[in-house]
């Protein structure tokens, strides 16, 4: 029987373009990010809303630079997924949160592939700042941690979890908020045992994240893991080993603040905070 012929025209699945392109979608490519070059997922680029004037960062996955197979979407081949992931974006833009990197737009470019842009964030990443600083004062890292939970709580409420908290996915703006970024546009609830094998940092991923016999484990907690390496390692300037014992790595952090971390990177999701807003109420205090 005649195989039926697709109605969509992934022509970037088979093109590599040699240049960088002088447009995805409705925007103009200005050149890479500065602070993101190369993401989880795929590179970002600068742009340009032409009918705004508003600098856009635009993440694609699938372009020149990327191959194929490497990126998300090697998981996600068949149409079906595709409609998936068409409206799982239309989810993701409309989470509207000062904790969140706006989503502007997700689409496909005929010559390069699926894209995702969002506003573009004046700052530099937590990564950078990390590396620059070591570590934190106590109050900074903690300020930082509740943005992010802020941002959690407003993604968990409508019914998307990101699967890839570090610090390369945390802005920070000319004002010292943070803002989580780089949600993907396969963080829908209901993606999480399809997208499990493209999502996700050693080092940052819950216990859940790492083997398919997990993966219907995973929800909201498995952010609030992720959340608790993040501030551990901004107090202490590295990575929990399995088996830490967080209260002696933190000898000089209020009992609270230690206890939080040690609940969020328990190993059963079902010991941690079960909401992003029962984590922030504990850092600080209550």
């Amino acid at each position: 029987m005649r195989e039926r012929e697709s109605p969509f025209r992934h022509e970037w699945k088979e093109r590599q373009p040699l240049t960088m392109p002088q447009a995805i979608g409705r925007f103009q490519v200005l050149g890479l990010a500065g602070h993101s070059s190369r993401g989880s997922q795929g590179r970002v680029y600068k742009g340009l809303e032409p009918s705004s004037g508003h600098y856009v960062a635009i993440k694609v996955l699938g372009d020149q630079f990327e191959s194929y197979v490497e990126s998300l979407f090697a998981v996600l081949t068949r149409e079906s997924d595709m409609a998936d992931l068409h409206r799982e974006a239309q989810l993701l833009t409309s989470l509207n949160h000062e904790n969140i990197v706006k989503i502007v737009e997700a689409g496909e470019d005929p010559a390069h592939g699926p894209y995702v842009a969002t506003e573009w964030v004046a700052g530099e990443t937590l990564n950078t700042l990390l590396d620059e600083s070591g570590r934190l004062p106590t109050d900074k890292a903690v300020n930082i941690c509740l943005d992010i939970l802020e941002a959690l709580s407003a993604a968990h409420a409508a019914g998307v979890i990101h699967l890839d908290v570090k610090p390369g996915n945390i802005l920070l703006d000319d004002e010292g908020r943070a803002k989580l970024g780089d949600f993907g546009i396969a963080g829908g609830m209901r993606s999480a045992l399809r997208a499990i094998e493209g999502r996700g940092t050693l080092g940052y991923m819950a216990p859940e994240q790492q083997g398919l016999e997990r993966a219907r484990e995973i929800g909201p907690a498995t952010d609030i893991y992720s959340v608790g390496v993040v501030l551990f390692e901004m107090l202490t300037g590295r990575l929990p080993d399995y088996g830490t014992d967080i209260r002696q790595s933190l000898p000089y952090i209020p009992i609270h603040i230690v206890e939080a971390i040690s609940r969020a990177l328990a190993f059963e999701p079902e010991r941690r905070f079960q909401s992003a807003s029962e984590m922030a109420s504990a850092l600080v205090g209550g």
